[in-house]
């Protein structure tokens, strides 16, 4: 997260659009995705105090449930926010790069999918998935 901050600083400052309060807005978003994370390990946390007191026996063990999902989603956000960020200074990227960590990223999103009990996600339009998306580099 703080080396999408810095090459978001560096490609704002270097592209002469440093505005406070995009800044401001790249951080709330920061702080949220934070929050997000928290929760998710806190929800992991309740599972696992839960699933013991089950009237029934699971038939594989469990020692994780939401939080790693989540955690691999938003540091494939964070890396391609980067490579984003990298390329707007100016700075080549090998091509093939953005599309592995795309790849991945769907690769976390169906997996977490399937975990959920979902065979396949559900179609969104581009507007709800940028919204869903997180954080977002150009608004640093």
């Amino acid at each position: 997260m703080s080396i999408d901050i810095i090459t978001g600083w560096i490609s704002a400052h270097k592209r002469g659009i440093w505005e406070s309060g995009l800044m401001k807005n790249g951080l709330s978003k920061k702080a949220g995705v934070l929050l997000i994370i928290l929760t998710a390990g806190l929800l992991d946390a309740e599972l696992m105090l839960f699933i013991p007191h089950l009237p029934f026996e699971l038939p594989f063990a469990l020692s994780f449930l939401v939080y790693p999902f989540v955690i691999a989603w938003y540091l494939l956000a964070e890396i391609g926010s980067v490579l984003e960020n990298c390329a707007l200074m100016g700075i080549g990227l090998p091509p093939f790069l953005a599309p592995i960590v795309s790849l991945l990223e769907k690769g976390i999103e169906g997996t977490a999918a399937k975990a959920a009990g979902s065979p396949e996600l559900p179609d969104v339009s581009k507007a709800e998935e940028d919204a869903a998306r997180g954080p977002d580099s150009t608004d640093h």
